[in-house]
């Protein structure tokens, strides 16, 4: 299958994506044809399936941020033909990043990870979210991977809230008990470092969080973020739950408690 994407990767990165493309192929044959609600219409779920991925540079940045969304919010309507890979090179030859709440806390996120919390708040929004692209694309180095706990796109008009039906639906379709597919994803991108987009509110079946995540213990918390231990492939890793990134906040409520939980004595 031609892979728009794979042009950018370079080393390991070349296996891990076909590694990542070929587990969403497998995940996909395994769910059970049905038919689907998004919005006020009924759609065949295979056709709303759209992949995950990572961002050139991923495997070899220390530490490895991983980003988990709740869904998709591109429709998909031609079967299997990985949108996310379109998604992505979009999004790398794109210039505009600017208009984007998502993208410019993200890549204030990854910028203060970046330099190991030594930057505050006014510091690392002196650029913007053009600005720090520029600077990625020429060592191609964005560094840092982002994927959905659901694949099932969801299409529908109202683009500012998440169908927690349909995430529940993906989610049990997954049969997660049995292919562990989740998990397996987790263990491919192997992050360092997880970044979870409001997943733990109590809207999605806390029995599909567990068969997601395993056994998780609360480390720190806030109103603003909540800190956790995770267990992937026998070693603990960092995992820290925040508002979603498209969420109406101030943007120092995304980036300065990330920072106080990763990098507790460095300058704020």
């Amino acid at each position: 299958m031609n892979d728009p994407i794979m042009k950018y990767f370079k080393g390991i990165e070349i296996e891990k994506r076909k590694q990542i493309d070929s587990l969403m192929r497998a995940w996909k044959k395994a769910i059970p044809s049905k038919r689907i609600k998004i919005g006020d219409k009924f759609y065949l779920n295979k056709n709303y399936f759209s992949s995950d991925g990572f961002y050139p540079g991923y495997y070899s940045r220390k530490p490895k941020v991983l980003f988990i969304g709740r869904e998709p919010r591109w429709a998909q309507t031609d079967g299997y033909t990985d949108n996310i890979a379109q998604f992505m090179l979009d999004f790398i030859e794109n210039d505009d990043h600017n208009q984007s709440s998502f993208t410019r806390r993200l890549l204030y996120i990854v910028e203060g990870i970046k330099y190991k919390g030594t930057l505050n708040f006014n510091e690392v929004t002196k650029k913007t979210a053009n600005e720090i692209i520029k600077k990625i694309k020429k060592t191609n180095d964005f560094g840092y991977a982002v994927i959905n706990i659901s694949k099932y796109s969801n299409g529908a008009k109202d683009g500012s809230k998440a169908n927690y039906k349909l995430i529940d639906s993906f989610l049990e379709h997954s049969n997660l008990e049995k292919n562990k597919f989740f998990q397996k994803e987790l263990a491919i991108l192997d992050p360092d470092i997880i970044i979870t987009l409001n997943l733990f509110n109590g809207k999605i079946k806390q029995k599909y969080l567990d068969l997601c995540f395993g056994k998780m213990t609360q480390v720190d918390g806030s109103s603003k973020a909540d800190e956790y231990d995770i267990k992937i492939s026998n070693k603990y890793r960092k995992l820290i739950d925040i508002y979603h990134l498209s969420s109406y906040y101030p943007n120092k409520d995304y980036y300065e408690p990330i920072m106080k939980l990763l990098f507790p004595k460095k300058k704020k």
